[in-house]
């Protein structure tokens, strides 16, 4: 079923056009399924979705990447579709752990958990990015993956106040 939620969306809207857009995929339900995922729905969109899988690893709980949109591609500074999530946590400097606490908030508590994390992007640069994660459920019940979105904001800062932030997985070795 075709769903046409986003012609155009401002860049500065988009998290909250993502979750707007997986409550009507959802419809009376908790949380909808990844068959009710319609990615050509959110039009404008998409270059900042992600949709993610749970995986149960001998370590507990992680999260694969099965879509990635092209703006967060860029603004991670590599293609990570394909990937753990827990593969970023134990990077050196612990790039995605801010990441990983909010989806596995959105997992355990079956809620919709808005987060902002501040990282070295490409070429070193100081990114936000603000996201969402939303939760999904192919049998209604358990959460089974979670919908994501991501807008990366570049930070201007002052060099005698530059943060303390994690790399890129590029800078951390993704490719």
């Amino acid at each position: 079923m075709f769903h046409q939620f986003a012609h155009f969306v401002p860049e500065e809207d988009a998290v909250d056009a993502v979750i707007a857009a997986w409550r009507r995929f959802a419809g009376a339900r908790a949380f909808p399924a990844r068959t009710d995922l319609d990615p050509l729905a959110l039009g404008s969109l998409l270059p900042h979705v992600m949709i993610l899988d749970v995986v149960e690893t001998g370590a507990g709980i992680d999260f694969r990447y099965r879509l990635l949109g092209e703006a967060l591609k860029r603004g991670y500074g590599a293609n990570i579709t394909g990937r753990l999530h827990g593969e970023f946590v134990k990077s050196p400097a612990g790039a995605f752990k801010p990441v990983r606490s909010a989806y596995l908030r959105a997992f355990n508590d079956h809620v919709v958990v808005r987060f902002e994390a501040m990282f070295r992007g490409p070429e070193d640069t100081p990114k936000r990015l603000r996201a969402a994660g939303m939760p999904r459920s192919d049998d209604g019940i358990n959460v089974t993956g979670l919908l994501g979105v991501g807008v990366f904001v570049d930070v201007e800062i002052n060099e005698n106040d530059q943060p303390e932030s994690p790399r890129s997985p590029e800078a951390s070795g993704a490719k």
